[in-house]
Order: C-alpha cells, then sequence, then structure tokens
C-alpha cells in the first residue's frame, strides 16, 4: 500500500502547506510508510517534539510540532464542517475511541 496526502486544509498553522496535493507520503520521522494503519500507529504512539513528513515526488519535506496537531485538527474540522477528524473503516483496526482524534479518512 502507498499512503498519499490528496489534499492540505488551508488553516493558519499551516500557511504554505496548503498548496501541497497528491503526493506520496515516503517517512515519517525517519520511518518508511507502508500503510495508512502503519502512519496512525506512528502519529499516535509518537512521543518526538516534531512530526516530519517526507513526500514524493521531488523530497517535499513537511514540519509539524506533535504538541499542537491535535488541537489544530479539531480546528481544521470545525473550520471545513468535518464531523469526525477519523474514518478508519478497517474492521481489524483496534483503535480506542481517545485516539481518534487526529485527521485521516480511510476507505476500503
Amino acid at each position: 500500500q502507498i499512503v498519499i496526502l490528496a489534499q492540505v486544509l488551508a488553516h493558519r498553522s499551516n500557511l504554505g502547506y496548503d498548496m501541497l496535493g497528491d503526493l506520496h507520503l515516503k517517512t515519517m520521522n525517519g520511518v518508511e510508510i507502508r500503510s495508512l494503519p502503519q502512519l496512525f500507529k506512528l502519529l499516535t504512539d509518537s512521543q518526538d517534539e516534531y512530526l516530519k513528513f517526507e513526500f514524493a515526488p521531488g523530497g517535499i519535506v513537511v514540519v509539524l510540532e506533535r504538541s499542537t496537531y491535535v488541537d489544530v485538527t479539531a480546528e481544521v474540522c470545525k473550520e471545513h464542517r468535518i464531523g469526525e477528524p477519523v474514518v478508519l473503516t478497517d474492521p481489524s483496526l483496534d483503535i480506542p475511541s481517545k485516539r481518534r482524534n487526529y485527521m485521516f479518512r480511510r476507505t476500503s
């Protein structure tokens, strides 16, 4: 599987990144990304100060502060009228509700 950044929703915290789209996520904090469930686990388990995403083509790098991205995700969802920040439709994923504060959309 590959993970694609389809679109970045505009927000004051991601100025400049909102023009990105249709990019293949290669790594997060140096770990090769092989699936959306793996990315979700890496994000929710991360204790790093920053989240560094590397994309192809072009080697584009996006760096976000881990400590603020949960609150920013909630703001982005509210501003763009998104009801649920996480929708994972894979029943094999056992994700406690408290970990659903992250913006991902996965369809089968």
